[in-house]
C-alpha cells in the first residue's frame, strides 16, 4: 500500500530535475529562433555574467575567511604580548619580595624584639614599589603565650572594625603553610587598600625560637587593569584567571557576561605565574569590519558588469559583421551578380567561406 502511494506521488509530481530540463530546453528554443547577433550577444553575456558572479562569490567567501583569520591572529598576538608583559611584571614583583625578605632575613623579623626596625623596612619597601603594592605587613605569633602582633608602618591606617581571622592569608599562617599566591579576594585591612579585588603574596617562616612569622603583600589591582586597559573594550572582553581557575580580573559586565556565546574565545598562558588570559572577541564586530571593507564591492560589481556588457557588445558586433557582409554578397549572387568579392583580413572559417573561389 505504501509503495503504491509513493509511486503515485512520484508520477504525479515530476522531480525538479525534469522541470529544469524543460525550462532550459524552452530557453534554448527561444534563443535559437532569435537573430544571430542576439544569440551571440546573449551567449557571451550569460557566460561572462556567470563567470563574474562566481568569481565575486568565491572572492567574498575567501576574503571574509582570510580577514577573520588575520583579525583573530592579530588579537591573539596582542593578547600574548600583554600577557608576557604582565608575567614579567609579576615576576619582578615576586623577585623584589624575595629579595626584600631574604635580604633582611625573615628569621630576623621573627627574632626582632623591637618592631621599629621592621616598620621602617616595610615602609621603605612599600614606598619603593607603591605602583604594584598597596599594603605590606608582618604578622608575628608567640607559640608559648599565643600572643599575635600585626606589624605595619605608620603611614598605613588600619580599619578598626575588620577582623582578619577569616582572611585566607591568615588561615595559611595559622596552618603554618606557605602559599605564595592566595586566591583572588576582596579582603582588605587598611584604608590605603584601594583595590576592590586583588591577590595577596605571602612568605612565612615557622618554629623559629617558638615563633611564627609571615610577610604579606597586597597587590594593587591596577597592576592587572593596566596590562589590558588598551585592549579590553566592548568588542574584546578579557579575563585573567589564576592557576586554580579563579578570576583575578575581568572586563565583562554583568549583562555581557551572560551572553558569551556571541564571542570567540582565545587563551594565552603566563609561564611564570601560571595565570591564564582568556580573551573573548565579538564575532559580530569582525563581520561588521568585513562588511565595511566589502561595502565598495557592489560598485566594483557594477563596473565589472558594465565592462562585461561593453565587451560582449564589441565581440558580438565583431563576429556578426562579416557574416552580415557575406549574407549581402550571397543575395547579390542569387540575382546573378557573380563578380562580387568578399575581402577579409582574417583566415578563420568565415574568411575561408567568403574567399573568391567560393563565388566563382
Amino acid at each position: 500500500m505504501n509503495k503504491c502511494v509513493v509511486e503515485l506521488a512520484v508520477l504525479g509530481n515530476p522531480g525538479k530535475g525534469s522541470g529544469m530540463k524543460k525550462l532550459a530546453k524552452g530557453f534554448m528554443m527561444l534563443l535559437m529562433n532569435q537573430r544571430f547577433f542576439t544569440k551571440i550577444f546573449v551567449s557571451i553575456l550569460i557566460v561572462s555574467f556567470a563567470g563574474v558572479f562566481s568569481l565575486v562569490l568565491i572572492y567574498q567567501n575567501y576574503f571574509q575567511k582570510i580577514f577573520m583569520e588575520n583579525e583573530m591572529d592579530r588579537v591573539q598576538k596582542s593578547i600574548n604580548q600583554a600577557a608576557l608583559n604582565l608575567d614579567n611584571q609579576l615576576n619582578r614583583t615576586v623577585q623584589n619580595l624575595y629579595f626584600f625578605y631574604y635580604l633582611n632575613n625573615g628569621e630576623q623579623f621573627i627574632e626582632e624584639e623591637e618592631t621599629v626596625n621592621i616598620k621602617q623596612s616595610l615602609e621603605a619597601f612599600r614606598t619603593q614599589y607603591s605602583g604594584e603594592i598597596e599594603s605590606a605587613f608582618f604578622i608575628l605569633r608567640d607559640n608559648v603565650t599565643g600572643e599575635e602582633t600585626l606589624i605595619y608602618d605608620n603611614n598605613l591606617e588600619k580599619v578598626a572594625y575588620i577582623n582578619y581571622s577569616n582572611h585566607e592569608w591568615y588561615k595559611h599562617f595559622r596552618n603554618q603553610s606557605t602559599e605564595l599566591w592566595t586566591k583572588p579576594t576582596k579582603d582588605h585591612l587598611f584604608y590605603q587598600d584601594r583595590s576592590f579585588k586583588t591577590e595577596y603574596l605571602t612568605l612565612g617562616k615557622y618554629g623559629i625560637n617558638n615563633r611564627d612569622g609571615m610577610l604579606v603583600l597586597r597587590l594593587n589591582e591596577k597592576l592587572f587593569n593596566d596590562a589590558f586597559r588598551l585592549l579590553a573594550g566592548k568588542d574584546l572582553r578579557i579575563e585573567l584567571r589564576d592557576s586554580s581557575g579563579q578570576v583575578v580580573y575581568s572586563s565583562f559586565t554583568s549583562g555581557v557576561n551572560a551572553n558569551r556565546d556571541t564571542y570567540v574565545k582565545m587563551v594565552s598562558k603566563l609561564n611564570y605565574s601560571g595565570f591564564e588570559v582568556q580573551a573573548y572577541i565579538n564575532k559580530q564586530s569582525i563581520i561588521h569590519k568585513v562588511q565595511g571593507i566589502l561595502g565598495i564591492q557592489p560598485l566594483v560589481i557594477v563596473v565589472i558588469l558594465l565592462v562585461t556588457l561593453l565587451i560582449s557588445l564589441v565581440l558580438s558586433f565583431t563576429l556578426v559583421r562579416p557574416i552580415k557582409k557575406l549574407l549581402k554578397l550571397m543575395k547579390k549572387v542569387e540575382i546573378g551578380d557573380l563578380n562580387v568579392r568578399f575581402s577579409s583580413k582574417y583566415t578563420d572559417e568565415i574568411g575561408i567561406l567568403g574567399s573568391v573561389k567560393k563565388f566563382v
